[in-house]
């Protein structure tokens, strides 16, 4: 009887490093996905923190967000029918949450006609100045490319609502062309507006694995615990996260923390499998929040975590606090 028990213990030993190694199997097709990931954040990281420090919300303008624009000669050229004081310009209507603090904003336009060579033309906001631009004179049906950018006031933007924008006609034919090229304005738009902000401070407050109980081999696989904290002054979206962890693949993950109110912590459970390969006392669980916001001061940080060996070749991490 005895017998019998050792044999089918040693068979159900057997079956479950069998699917173990099915579970590394999949754990290294991960891998692979995890680093081009990884690759694609490193460059998203390296823009948004050196250069503007703010995510920024793009609208692209097409031929039926223009305003008094109603004159075509042909093409994709639309013009203010050379009516006097009818400028023309375009509408959008901003999609940005409460919580969002507008840092700048730039609108590029590809202009079409225009009768008269400008040196300083306005543009206007919201019926605000904004800065001016140079006009190049065209006074032709033809598309041309010819972008222009404008910086309105930040305080001139309307979040959440309705924004207008307008160049001002000179006293002759002016418009806008549809461009065909990649660039600022982008192929097939009339123009492009760029609205640069910041969210709410969101701080980390904890980092810890969590034991993934889906698989067989639940001591070597895990998930990521985070704890994070609204310091305000409006709510949270969602935010790109990095986890580095010696001895394991890092993980990147989109986290909604919508729910995070002003003041509040919140755990959320990032449900990346990795599995850490080294042992060690003390090895250190980073968390970074890659996505900018208004200090980014508190956007990392780096908790120690024991690795101890197990039966099978598994590792296992405490997932105490």
């Amino acid at each position: 009887m005895n017998q019998y028990y050792q044999t089918q213990k040693n068979h159900e030993q057997q079956s479950l490093v069998a699917q173990c190694e099915v579970d590394y199997s999949l754990h290294k097709k991960r891998k692979m996905l995890q680093k081009s990931k990884l690759i694609f954040a490193f460059l998203v990281s390296l823009f948004t923190f050196n250069t503007m420090q703010a995510q920024v919300a793009t609208y692209q303008i097409k031929q039926n967000q223009l305003i008094n624009c109603g004159t075509s000669c042909g093409g994709s050229s639309f013009y203010n029918g050379c009516v006097g004081g009818s400028n023309p310009g375009f509408r959008w209507t901003d999609t940005l949450s409460a919580g969002a603090i507008i840092d700048s904003v730039v609108v590029a336009f590809n202009l079409g006609v225009e009768c008269m060579q400008r040196a300083q033309a306005p543009t206007n906001l919201n019926n605000v100045a904004a800065s001016t631009v140079s006009t190049n004179g065209w006074c032709n049906c033809a598309q041309q490319e010819y972008a222009l950018i404008s910086r309105p006031q930040p305080s001139s933007y309307r979040k959440g609502q309705a924004n207008e924008f307008y160049l001002v006609e000179g006293g002759s034919c002016v418009g806008f062309s549809e461009s065909f090229q990649n660039g600022i304005v982008g192929n097939s738009n009339y123009a492009r507006v760029y609205v640069y902000f910041k969210t709410a401070d969101i701080e980390v407050v904890n980092v810890k694995p969590a034991t993934n109980f889906t698989s067989m081999c639940r001591q070597s696989e895990y998930e990521i615990d985070l704890t994070l904290k609204n310091n305000g002054p409006g709510p949270g979206g969602v935010i790109d996260v990095q986890i580095e962890f010696e001895g394991a693949d890092n993980v990147l993950a989109k986290v909604n923390i919508s729910n995070l109110a002003v003041g509040q912590t919140r755990t959320y459970r990032i449900s990346e499998i990795f599995i850490p390969s080294k042992l060690g006392i003390g090895l250190p669980m980073k968390a970074t929040v890659l996505t900018p916001d208004l200090d980014i001061s508190n956007n990392e940080l780096t908790a120690p975590w024991d690795v101890l060996s197990t039966p099978y070749g598994a590792e296992f991490i405490p997932t105490a606090d």
